[in-house]
């Protein structure tokens, strides 16, 4: 990835707060150029949008994000009426498009690749919330899912794991998910980083007064600075699962809710 010409462009936007649409062009143009397909605007040149439901409880919040690519724009629609109809008491923002936090200056590491959700979390702490929560678009919610935010309140995380780093190295038909040399980069042993968890990227939750938050937030702003642990394979389940596993806490799972049919509390879009 070109740093440089990244940084050019960064500086030609007269206010990283408030993109223009052609500033926005700019940005997705070099996305496409060095092959990270992501439309910020729609092909009609359609603007972003962040849209906010107020709920009753407002130290609470659902960060939902969605491309102009493939039918993301639609899941993610569904999933807020999905919420809200079934009876979520807490406030929503949903980005259509666009990038999350524009107003903490994230604009700048819009070029590293998955990193939209971290965005949010950063987002969700500016904004003075105490639970966060991220849904992937693809996860759709099929009942009442306040409970996680109990769990949030008693734990202060909610996390699925799907194995270990190194099941990805020993699995054939699988991409690694990071690689030797940024794991170095994020000071971690090749061997502690093949043992960590591979945290699942659907659905995470945070107290974000909590601890271990303070702590993997921290990590995640080193590894922003250094950008390289954004270019490895699967960089975003990588970088978020090395750093839990850098932070100096035992870290609890709670059974996965997500599948491919109905019977769930999330269905899965296979065909997103």
């Amino acid at each position: 990835m070109t740093f440089n010409k990244w940084n050019n462009i960064i500086k030609q936007i007269k206010n990283i707060k408030k993109p223009t649409k052609e500033d926005y062009i700019k940005i997705q143009d070099y996305l496409h150029s060095e092959r990270l397909y992501f439309n910020f605007i729609s092909e009609n040149g359609d603007m972003p949008q962040r849209i906010y439901h107020k709920g009753i409880k407002n130290d609470r919040v659902i960060f939902l994000y969605a491309s102009y690519n493939r039918k993301y724009i639609k899941l993610a629609k569904d999933n807020f009426d999905n919420l809200i109809s079934t009876g979520y008491d807490g406030d929503i923002i949903l980005y259509l498009g666009g990038y999350p936090n524009l107003d903490g200056g994230s604009l700048k590491y819009a070029n590293l690749p998955y990193n939209f959700k971290l965005m949010c979390m950063m987002e969700a702490e500016r904004l003075k919330y105490h639970y966060f929560l991220w849904i992937d678009t693809a996860v759709i919610a099929q009942d009442n899912i306040n409970f996680i935010f109990d769990i949030l309140f008693k734990k202060g995380l909610y996390l699925n794991k799907n194995c270990k780093i190194k099941d990805s190295f020993d699995n054939p038909n699988s991409e690694n998910i990071g690689s030797i040399e940024t794991f170095k980069i994020m000071n971690i042993s090749y061997n502690n980083a093949l043992n960590a968890d591979v945290i699942s990227g659907g659905i995470m939750g945070f107290d974000l007064t909590y601890l271990v938050y303070k702590k993997f937030i921290k990590i995640i702003e080193s590894y922003l600075k250094l950008k390289l642990p954004f270019m490895c394979p699967c960089a975003d389940t990588a970088v978020i699962s090395i750093a839990l596993a850098q932070t100096p806490h035992i870290i609890t799972y709670e059974p996965s809710q997500i599948c491919n049919s109905k019977t769930k509390l999330f269905f899965y879009d296979y065909d997103h």
